[in-house]
């Protein structure tokens, strides 16, 4: 079984890095079909960090939820799946009752890239996610014996001496902090948890230390982490991510990175939406994009290749064009063909208009910019969750009282009524957008009135409160993804019903 070394303040592996993004590591993860359990607040959705828990790996990853999603928290909480080490040192030790019966040759290496174990212990960019437990894939079936490591392993051989550490409430749990990693031991001895209570952390930690049976102190969690010790980062954690997403949302009051080396791709995309511009804060450089202006050409010098693309030729839209003074004959107007590039890692789509300009220049420009789509594929209950990423937006528009700006940390709801109404509009009303079928062959989506869907009873079952339960749990389930969109000034807004998340702007 392969060895993963544990790199305190950096990461697990080569696979999981503090700071890396939430949409790079599902997708990396997702990738190796690996099982997760992904954990959020439906009420506080913001407010509150992600958790990912990978079941077959035994660990457990924690998001911030207000900037970019970075990781800033990795948790081991089981070591019966994957071998750690640290310097050379093996942290815990895994064996099956069948290991010795085990022909390596019945093991298929071309199905590596598939889960199964590299034999020789050797980590590559994927030593993390490529790891499958050998039980898990049928080889082995004896029971797995799973040694952990003790505190007498860790302070005196594997980490060395360290500031004391802080017996827990529970008076049964010991955490012990080195900088960028924390290990939280179980006391398993009634005898010894006897002498602990009124010791001072000196005392406590050297009767630990000194005490016959190691064994009896466990070591049953690790966490990794940037910081000089577990309770500097956990008041970093309580201060700037769970109170600390209001103080973001102001103009020039952007939070820092909890981790340093978080180098996004798209810092920042900013729309002023008096002008059409858009600015793009990419490595250090700003780009300016103009709706109308921009040719498709430019923009892939800027952001490069798409990750897909694709044509669309509609005539839909030509019902309205009654609407206009004069209409050209012209057989361009039978069609209108556009093209579509997708960065689904920038969380961004465009919108290239591909007819000609009816100009008599005969320098006519094509694939023009119309619409930009900034994704937030960070939002779990949207279906475009982790397909995009999380485009970080500032929107930003004229208004009585000067400019008023909006950002991608806010719901919904606490956009001001002056951004809207500054394009004289009084108010918007919301349609529903109805998107819980599976897949979208065509691209197209069905809107439907929001009071003919709120007229709609479901149906209840006489009986049981279990029953109301399991009613109450069919309607989220047919109303999950369910979002609300609204328009107004040169925007369309779409926004999860349940939790106000703003989910995908539309900008034209």
């Amino acid at each position: 079984m392969s060895l993963i070394s544990i790199l305190p303040g950096e990461g697990i592996g080569n696979s999981i890095k503090l700071g890396d993004s939430l949409y790079t590591v599902v997708n990396k993860f997702q990738k190796y079909n690996h099982k997760m359990k992904i954990i959020y607040s439906d009420k506080k959705y913001l407010e509150t960090p992600i958790i990912v828990k990978l079941p077959e790996l035994g660990f457990r990853l924690i998001f911030e939820n207000c900037g970019h999603q970075e990781l800033i928290l990795i948790e081991v909480i089981d070591f019966g799946f994957v071998k750690l080490s640290y310097n050379g040192f093996t942290f815990n030790d895994i064996s099956y009752a069948d290991e010795g019966f085990m022909d390596v040759d019945d093991i298929d290496t071309d199905k590596a890239d598939k889960g199964t174990v590299d034999n020789d212990a050797q980590e590559d960019d994927d030593s993390v996610c490529g790891i499958q437990n050998l039980s898990l894939n049928g080889r082995l079936t004896g029971p797995p014996t799973t040694k952990l490591p003790t505190l007498h392993q860790i302070y005196n051989k594997i980490f060395g001496p360290t500031y004391p550490g802080r017996l827990l409430s529970d008076s049964t749990s010991y955490i012990l902090s080195y900088p960028g990693i924390s290990f939280k031991f179980t006391i398993n001895s009634g005898q010894l948890l006897d002498k602990l209570p009124g010791l001072t952390e000196n005392a406590v930690l050297s009767e630990l230390l000194n005490w016959d049976n190691p064994d009896d102190i466990t070591c049953r969690a690790l966490s990794v982490f940037s910081g000089d010790s577990w309770d500097d980062f956990y008041n970093d954690f309580k201060n700037f991510l769970l109170a600390g997403r209001k103080s973001s949302i102001p103009e020039g009051s952007k939070p820092s990175s909890l981790h340093p080396k978080l180098i996004p791709e798209i810092d920042k995309l900013s729309v002023n939406l008096s002008t059409s511009t858009i600015s793009v804060q990419r490595d250090a450089e700003v780009y300016t994009i103009k709706l109308g202006k921009t040719t498709q050409q430019e923009i892939l010098n800027i952001l490069g290749p798409p990750d897909d693309y694709f044509n669309k030729f509609d005539s839909r839209l030509l019902i309205h064009k009654h609407l206009r003074q004069s209409l050209p004959s012209s057989p361009s107007n039978n069609n209108s063909i556009l093209k579509f590039h997708n960065y689904f890692k920038f969380g961004l789509d465009f919108l290239y208009d591909l007819n000609p300009e009816e100009s008599s220049n005969s320098n006519q420009k094509t694939g023009l910019l119309k619409k930009v789509i900034i994704h937030n594929g960070g939002v779990t209950e949207s279906l475009d969750f982790m397909k995009w990423n999380k485009c970080n937006w500032e929107i930003e528009t004229g208004g009585k009282d000067g400019k008023i700006v909006v950002n991608s940390s806010m719901y919904f709801k606490e956009i001001p009524s002056e951004f809207f109404t500054s394009s004289n509009q009084d108010s918007i009303r919301p349609v529903l957008l109805n998107r819980n079928e599976a897949e979208f062959i065509d691209n197209e989506l069905d809107i439907i009135n929001k009071n003919e869907v709120s007229a709609r009873k479901p149906r209840t079952v006489s009986g049981s409160s279990l029953n109301e339960k399991d009613n109450d749990s069919r309607l989220k389930i047919k109303t999950w993804g369910q979002s609300m969109l609204y328009g107004g000034n040169n925007c369309i807004w779409e926004v999860i019903e349940s939790s106000g998340c703003i989910t995908c702007v539309t900008v034209y």
